[in-house]
């Protein structure tokens, strides 16, 4: 099938050329500023010849009334839903993206957050390349929750070696800039914890929402098409880097001053 048939309604604002940075690299779990020169001519290749069908399945958890749904509704939809229903086992998103001239799908997988559930949402777990776990930035219990969440989710896809990204949401009622910082301080330590990228976003106003998923295309796209490329010997293991973010919370001169160090090792 010629690769234009599959670009066809593939908005422009969904085609990436330039490798997306993070929010923050102090936030980062992936350092990489650009594509791997492997990565590009990969893809130049794809473009002359039958595309391979590359998905990269997500998975949303966290407490029930996040906004985890929104979230999925304001990158499929570019909308937002007022009137709040909460999820009942599993919905399903798919939005696709053209990187590099190469078709790639997000399969969105949006878990239940009541705990009735879980058994429901943890059947979906499996064969995850990426899990999102949201937390309110107004309710930092949620932020507990979510590092759980993430914990639950890894034991079932460990093997898996998922990439994993913590999303602040709600961003929009937060109007102090001072707390707004603070609440990010405090999720990037728990994002080091979980080896986690954080992000905070807003699906009301859509703050942040389409570079977040745009950022998840990105490194998901570079980690796949790595793994297409790694001989059959390894291809069990997923390819991706690994990255150190080291954060420490130092007193000075009566402050708290937030300082990250990251380190990067390719494997």
């Amino acid at each position: 099938m010629p690769i234009a048939n599959l670009t066809n309604g593939i908005p422009s604002d969904q085609r990436i050329d330039q490798f997306i940075p993070p929010y923050g690299y102090l936030s980062s779990i992936d350092a990489f500023p650009n594509f791997d020169e492997s990565v590009i001519n990969y893809s130049t290749n794809q473009r002359s010849q039958k595309p391979s069908n590359l998905i990269c399945k997500i998975v949303l958890v966290g407490d029930v009334a996040v906004g985890k749904s929104c979230l999925a509704t304001r990158l499929c939809h570019n909308t937002f839903d007022r009137n709040y229903k909460a999820t009942i086992g599993v919905d399903f998103e798919v939005e696709k993206f053209l990187i590099l001239g190469v078709p790639m799908s997000l399969q969105i997988w949006d878990t239940a957050g009541q705990e009735r559930f879980k058994c429901i949402a943890a059947a979906y777990y499996r064969g995850a390349h990426a899990i999102i776990a949201v937390f309110d930035m107004n309710d930092l219990d949620t932020l507990k929750s979510a590092e759980r969440w993430v914990n639950e989710a890894l034991q079932t896809t460990a093997n898996d070696n998922p990439l994993i990204y913590l999303v602040g949401s709600k961003r929009d009622l937060l109007t102090d800039e001072r707390t707004c910082v603070k609440i990010e301080q405090t999720a990037r330590v728990t994002a080091k914890r979980l080896n986690a990228e954080f992000w905070s976003v807003s699906s009301l106003t859509g703050q942040r929402v389409q570079e977040f998923f745009k950022r998840i295309a990105c490194v998901s796209y570079q980690m796949l098409v790595k793994q297409q490329l790694t001989p059959l010997s390894t291809s069990n293991e997923r390819v991706m880097p690994k990255t150190q973010l080291a954060v420490s919370l130092t007193p000075m001169n009566g402050k708290t001053e937030f300082q990250a160090t990251i380190k990067r090792e390719l494997l």
